[in-house]
C-alpha cells in the first residue's frame, strides 16, 4: 500500500501496465474509422470507394490520403467532416456528431465550447430563429433535441444576450427538466445543451441554481445528474452544492452524484483547502460506516485517489484497517481500478478478442488497441462516467451489438466468480450496446435471488433504458418483489424499488405508475416517485422523446 501516499502520476505515466490513455482525437478517428470498415456496406472496407461516395454525399473532392489522416487522428475533425461521414454511411443526422460533442466534452476538463463549431449564420436570420426557438420554450411548445442545439449554439455565439431573470430560469429548468429523463441521442443533444449555458455567464449562475433546486428537493426523482453537472464549473456555489451533498446527502443517489461530481472537481483544483479537508474527512467516515455499498466505496475510493497527497495520505490512515479487507477499494486507490492491473488487462483483452473474432474482416491494431481500451473503461472504471462515455462511443459503431453479446457471456463467468463490480458494469454498458433482445439477462438479474445489492440496483436502474419493452407480468413480479423487500429493511433494500420506478417512468408506463401511487400498501418513497413521473408536463415528457 506504499503506493497509495505518492504524488499522482502524469496522464502519461500509468502505474504497471495500464493502458494508455486514448486522447479525445484519437477516440473520434476510431470511431470514423470503425464505422466505415464494418458498416453494412462491405465496399467500404476500402478508402477508395468511400472516397468516392463522400465526395457525391458532399458535393466536394476529397483524396484517401485525406480520410487516412482523419482516422488516425493526425488531423483534427470538423463538423462537416462528421457529418460527411454519416451522410455517406446513412446514418441519420447528428448520431455521430453528437457522440463527438461527448467526447470532446469529456476529455475537455472544463468548460468549452465544443470543438465541432457549427455553421454561422446571417445575423439577421440568426437572431430571427434564436427568438423563434426562445418564443417555443417559453410558450411551452414542443422542443426537439435539435432545437435545443440550435438555440443553445445560437445563444453561445451571439454576444451578449439580454434575457429577463424569469426568462433564463423558465429556459434552464424546462432544458433540465427534459434532460433528466431523456435517453440516447435526445439525451446527448440536451446535454451538450447545458454544458453550454453552463459556459456562457450569464446563464451559469441560472444552471447552478436549478441543479441545486432539483438536488435539494426532497421528492426529485433524479439527482445524481444535477449533481455530475457541477463536475467542472469553477463556481463556489457548484463546490458549496458538492461538498454539502457529501456531508449531508439528501438520498444514497444524491450521494453518489456528489462523489462522482467531486472527482473531477478535486483533479481540476476547484475545491478550496478547507473544503478539501472536510470532503477527505466526511469520506473517510462514510467508508467507515456501515451503509456504504459497494458503489459507494468505489467512487469514494476515486475522490480519495485525486485529492492532494496531504490529505490522501490522513484519510488512508483513517481507513487502512479497512483497506486490508475490501480488496476492490485498495485496487481503485493504487491502480485507479476495480480489478487490479493483471485481472483487469487479461479481462478487457478476452473480451476484445471475442468481439474481434466476430468481426468479418481482418482487423488493424489501431482499432483493436484503442477497442481494448475502451473495454477496460466500461468494465474496470470505477468511475461512471468514464464507464458511460466509453460505451456511449462504442454504442455509436457497428461493434456495438458483438460487443454486448460478448458482455453478456461475460457476466455467466462472473457469476460463477462472484464478481459482481462486472456484472454490474456490464448491466450499465447494456443500454448503449444492447437491442430488445438483451433485456432478458437484465430481467432475470432484477428478480433473480441472491445477486449483491450493486448487481441488483444496477438492473434495476438501467433497465428503463434498454430497448424493448418488458411484459407487465416481468414489471408486476419485480415490483411486487423489491417492495417486499424495502418494507422488511427499508432503509438499505429500497434502492432496487426506486430504480424500478424510475425505469417506468423512462419508459412511460403510465398505468403501473398510476397503479404503485394510488396503492397505500406500497412503500411511501416509492408511491411519491410514481407521483413525480406522472406530475411531469407532457410537453416535458414528450420533448424528452425527440
Amino acid at each position: 500500500m506504499t503506493s497509495v501516499g505518492r504524488d499522482r502520476p502524469d496522464a502519461d505515466r500509468l502505474p504497471g501496465d495500464l493502458p494508455r490513455r486514448v486522447a479525445c482525437e484519437e477516440r473520434i478517428a476510431w470511431m470514423l474509422r470503425v464505422n466505415r470498415r464494418y458498416g453494412a456496406q462491405q465496399r467500404f472496407q476500402r478508402l477508395g470507394p468511400f472516397a468516392e461516395a463522400y465526395a457525391r454525399a458532399q458535393r466536394r473532392p476529397i483524396s484517401v490520403s485525406q480520410l487516412s489522416r482523419w482516422e488516425s487522428g493526425h488531423t483534427q475533425v470538423r463538423l462537416d467532416v462528421v457529418r460527411g461521414y454519416e451522410k455517406t454511411l446513412g446514418l441519420p443526422p447528428f448520431t455521430l456528431v453528437g457522440v463527438a460533442d461527448a467526447v470532446f466534452r469529456n476529455e475537455s476538463n472544463g468548460l468549452a465550447l465544443t470543438r465541432l463549431a457549427r455553421p454561422d449564420r446571417d445575423p439577421v436570420e440568426a437572431e430571427r430563429r434564436m427568438n423563434h426557438l426562445l418564443d417555443r420554450v417559453l410558450s411551452a411548445d414542443v422542443m426537439t433535441g435539435l432545437d435545443w442545439d440550435e438555440l443553445t449554439w445560437a445563444l453561445t455565439s451571439a454576444g451578449r444576450v439580454f434575457l429577463r431573470t424569469s426568462d433564463w430560469r423558465a429556459l434552464v429548468n424546462r432544458l433540465l427538466s427534459e434532460q433528466l429523463i431523456a435517453s440516447g441521442g435526445a439525451w446527448r443533444f440536451r446535454n451538450e445543451s447545458a454544458q453550454r449555458l453552463l459556459w456562457l455567464g450569464s446563464s451559469r449562475p441560472h444552471v447552478i441554481g436549478a441543479c441545486a433546486d432539483l438536488v435539494r428537493d426532497r421528492r426529485s426523482q433524479i439527482v445524481i445528474e444535477p449533481l455530475v453537472i457541477m463536475d467542472v464549473v469553477d463556481h463556489p456555489e457548484a463546490s458549496r452544492l458538492l461538498i454539502e451533498q457529501v456531508l449531508d446527502p439528501a438520498s444514497d443517489q444524491a450521494l453518489r452524484g456528489a462523489l462522482l461530481g467531486s472527482a473531477a472537481h478535486v483533479r481540476l483544483n476547484l475545491f478550496r483547502p478547507e473544503q478539501l479537508d472536510r470532503l477527505g474527512s466526511a469520506i473517510a467516515d462514510r467508508l467507515l460506516g456501515l451503509d456504504a455499498d459497494a458503489g459507494i466505496r468505489q467512487l469514494a475510493g476515486e475522490v480519495i485517489a485525486e485529492l492532494p497527497v496531504p490529505v490522501r495520505t490522513r484519510v488512508v490512515r483513517r481507513i487502512r484497517r479497512l483497506l486490508d479487507d475490501d480488496l476492490d477499494l485498495r485496487h481503485v486507490l493504487t491502480a485507479r481500478r476495480t480489478a487490479s492491473i493483471e485481472v483487469g488487462n487479461a479481462l478487457a483483452a478476452r473480451v476484445s478478442a471475442s468481439v474481434v473474432a466476430r468481426l468479418p474482416d481482418d482487423v488493424d491494431t489501431q482499432v483493436e488497441d484503442v477497442l481494448r481500451q475502451l473495454v477496460t473503461e466500461i468494465l474496470c472504471s470505477p468511475n461512471p462516467e468514464a464507464r458511460l462515455h466509453a460505451a456511449q462511443l462504442l454504442g455509436a459503431t457497428p461493434l456495438a451489438d458483438p460487443m454486448a453479446d460478448v458482455l453478456c457471456d461475460e457476466t455467466a463467468r462472473a457469476a460463477r466468480t462472484q464478481d459482481g463490480s462486472t456484472i454490474a458494469a456490464v448491466l450499465t454498458a447494456l443500454p448503449f450496446l444492447g437491442s430488445a433482445r438483451h433485456r432478458r439477462i437484465v430481467e432475470h438479474m432484477v428478480l433473480a435471488t441472491g445477486v449483491p445489492p450493486l448487481v441488483r440496483n444496477s438492473a434495476a436502474w438501467n433497465i428503463g433504458h434498454l430497448p424493448g419493452r418488458s411484459t407487465d407480468l416481468f414489471w408486476r413480479q419485480a415490483i411486487a418483489r423489491h417492495s417486499d423487500a424495502a418494507h422488511r429493511r427499508p432503509g438499505r433494500d429500497s434502492t432496487a424499488l426506486r430504480g424500478l420506478v424510475y425505469s417506468l417512468g423512462i419508459t412511460g408506463h403510465e398505468t403501473l405508475l398510476a397503479t404503485i401511487a394510488a396503492d397505500p400498501t406500497m412503500p411511501p418513497g416509492a408511491r411519491s416517485a410514481a407521483q413525480w413521473w406522472r406530475d411531469l408536463p407532457g410537453v416535458v415528457s414528450t420533448s424528452a422523446k425527440l
